[in-house]
């Protein structure tokens, strides 16, 4: 083999070899980019996992500071509720218990205002028990506002009866004056005192009848079935003033029940 030849044949080794380096060169270049590119998918899809997981965590720490803020607010609402729900029930415990009392003091008014006017005459003893009227009137103005009304004509009723006893209208009324000893009452007293009772009775039903309706729908039971307590009251008031006028007597109710005009009924609602 000549030198040319050689030459030739070196020239296609050297060819052959560098080919065959740049193939597995490329192939380390393939193999190190597969490597690297899984890698960083493995560390990408890693990091991003993490930042979820890291994420759902923040969003979990969330909801649950959320859920206990509205444990609370809804502990506090239940109590605020419970508290509310056991005012409403001490206070119709306490207007039913006073109710009772107003009621009972409000039916023994009449009896009460005229045996104090008898005790005034000296025809009986004084009543054992304190003026039931201030029992009521006291009630009506702390619990019963509602009753104000009608309390203050039953007061006014049991004043008028006391007025009888020791005012002007009695001494016009008296047949003599019993010297050293109380007055001689006559009949047309007796009368007056009669009148003014069975009114006194009549205003005291329709502020019990009042109390009581007011007391059922407090407890949210059904009105009962009532009768019109003011026509009692308005035939009284209207014996009453006859008898006042056939013995020209001033009306010692007249600011408490307004008397109507002519052809008009007692103005008992006024």
């Amino acid at each position: 083999m000549d030198s040319t030849e050689l030459i030739v044949e070196l020239a296609k080794q050297i060819e052959a070899q560098q080919a065959a380096h740049q193939i597995w060169y490329w192939l380390a270049i393939a193999a190190v980019s597969f490597v690297f590119g899984a890698a960083g998918s493995f560390v990408s899809g890693r990091f991003k996992k993490q930042g979820e997981t890291s994420a759902i965590q923040k969003d979990l720490d969330t909801i649950k500071k959320q859920q206990a803020t509205i444990a609370a607010a809804v502990a506090t609402v239940q109590a605020d509720v419970s508290h509310e729900e056991w005012k409403r029930r001490e206070l119709v415990t306490l207007k039913r218990e006073k109710m009772e009392r107003f009621l009972t003091a409000a039916l023994e008014c009449p009896a009460w205002s005229t045996r104090s006017a008898e005790h005034a005459w000296g025809i009986e003893s004084a009543p054992e028990a304190p003026d039931p009227a201030a029992i009521v009137d006291s009630l009506s103005v702390c619990y019963f506002p509602e009753l104000r009304r009608e309390s203050l004509r039953l007061a006014r009723i049991s004043n008028a009866i006391t007025s009888l006893a020791w005012g002007e209208q009695i001494r016009r009324l008296e047949v003599k004056e019993a010297k050293g000893s109380l007055p001689v009452v006559e009949n047309a007293s007796r009368m007056f005192l009669r009148h003014l009772y069975l009114t006194h009775l009549h205003q005291a039903e329709i502020v019990a009848r009042a109390g009581a309706t007011l007391m059922r729908r407090l407890l949210g039971e059904p009105d009962a079935q009532e009768f019109d307590s003011t026509a009692n009251l308005d035939s009284a008031l209207r014996e009453l003033r006859e008898f006042l006028a056939a013995h020209d007597l001033e009306d010692p109710l007249a600011t408490v029940f307004p008397v109507p005009p002519p052809g008009h009924a007692e103005a008992t609602g006024a």
